[in-house]
């Protein structure tokens, strides 16, 4: 499978086919090219072929054996394409703050052995990429959003994997002061109204003490 880094095959195997009582005029080892020099290395997706030529085989002892190669069949290496469920992928952060406007959903981070992937390259996303408001389950409880993450059939890569994000209510604290008059007693009286208003606002899903 894909990994981002050169895989390879070596070697190949071989067999003689000689009259019964002379197994011991051939040595297997004195073929060349040797194993060693026989091989494909590649790093993207495909199939790659050694295109082994039997006229590029060699026996030590021609002297005494006349020797016929006869390439059977060809060796190769595949690499075929790695599941995006092989992927770390990471939604930074799950949660956003309900603010009165649609919202697009957290980008994720595709990693696969140490390198990130690249969106629009590699995957595409679909499903709920953006939302406004809290979404609730019939018992009332917050509901997640969803993602799928689909390999393009371009890239190394196949399958999808689907992630979840939220929005979540914005708590707002209001302080209320109420206005402040100050007169001397004249033996009349007085009035003071209106407020003043403060609020500040969070997640309702954070402790008072973070």
């Amino acid at each position: 499978y894909y990994t981002g880094s050169t895989q390879n095959v070596v070697g190949y195997s071989a067999t003689e086919n000689i009259a019964e009582g002379q197994d011991k005029l051939v040595d297997l080892e004195k073929i060349t090219p040797t194993q060693e020099n026989c091989s494909v290395s590649a790093i993207n997706v495909g199939t790659y072929y050694m295109n082994l030529d039997a006229s590029t085989f060699k026996y030590a002892d021609s002297n005494n054996v006349n020797v016929t190669f006869n390439i059977v069949s060809d060796g190769y290496l595949t690499i075929n394409k790695r599941s995006l469920a092989d992927v770390s992928c990471q939604l930074s952060p799950e949660y956003k703050i309900y603010n009165g406007e649609v919202q697009d959903a957290p980008s994720p981070s595709l990693f696969y052995g140490g390198v990130e992937l690249s969106k629009d390259t590699d995957y595409a996303i679909s499903g709920d990429t953006k939302a406004e408001i809290v979404k609730r389950d019939v018992a009332g409880n917050i509901a997640a959003y969803e993602i799928t993450i689909s390999a393009l059939s371009s890239s190394p890569y196949i399958g999808e994997i689907t992630k979840q994000w939220y929005i979540v209510p914005a708590a707002v604290d209001i302080y209320i002061h109420g206005n402040l008059r100050t007169e001397s007693y004249s033996g009349s009286s007085f009035r003071v109204e209106g407020l003043d208003f403060e609020k500040t606002i969070k997640p309702d899903w954070l402790d008072d003490d973070e």
